[in-house]
């Protein structure tokens, strides 16, 4: 398996090497948290007009609202979005892991670079956030943008995590992530 993150070592300060490893696995691991975090907050914001605080008519719509304002053939029925608790419940449990593997507590379950796990993470949490903000602003060009975005982290997250996982980690983060994608 390729080191975490944590497991680099400054080449001129031979002397702390294990302060350098604790930040950088604080760092990584803070990441993971931070970027789904946020995301998090800002798609629940974006779909409740920010939680009730903007009314009707302010712009901001939720995605009930877009399917019935963009209606089409391929717009699922509403029931099909209730897949979306059991993906944001397997995702918290995969930052989890992912968190933990950094700060060494989880002994690297996930296969790939540690750096572009982090990176396409990063990426898919940030492109999730941007699209909720712009789709709820009714801007679906920039949205769909967005939605490329997300669709492309995702699955090079899921190809850079698979190789090599052990079916821990292939159970706990793999499987999240290919369920979104």
């Amino acid at each position: 398996m390729p080191p975490r993150l944590s497991d680099r070592r400054p080449v001129a300060h031979a002397t702390e090497p294990s302060h350098f490893a604790a930040c950088a696995a604080l760092s990584a691991a803070s990441a993971y948290v931070a970027a789904f975090g946020i995301q998090t907050l800002l798609v629940f914001a974006g779909n409740s007009r920010f939680f009730g605080l903007l009314k009707e008519g302010s712009g901001w719509r939720t995605n009930v609202e877009m399917s019935v304002l963009y209606a089409s053939f391929v717009t699922p029925a509403n029931w099909a979005f209730a897949i979306w608790g059991v993906i944001y419940t397997w995702e918290l449990a995969a930052v989890c892991v992912l968190a933990l593997s950094e700060l060494n507590v989880l002994s690297n379950p996930v296969g790939g670079r540690p750096e572009t796990v982090l990176r396409c993470w990063v990426l898919m949490n940030a492109s999730q956030a941007t699209w909720s903000i712009l789709f709820a602003r009714g801007q679906l060009l920039p949205s769909a943008v967005a939605l490329g975005g997300i669709a492309g982290s995702l699955v090079a997250l899921g190809f850079e995590a698979t190789a090599a996982s052990s079916w821990f980690g292939y159970l706990a983060v793999c499987c999240p992530v290919w369920l979104h994608a």
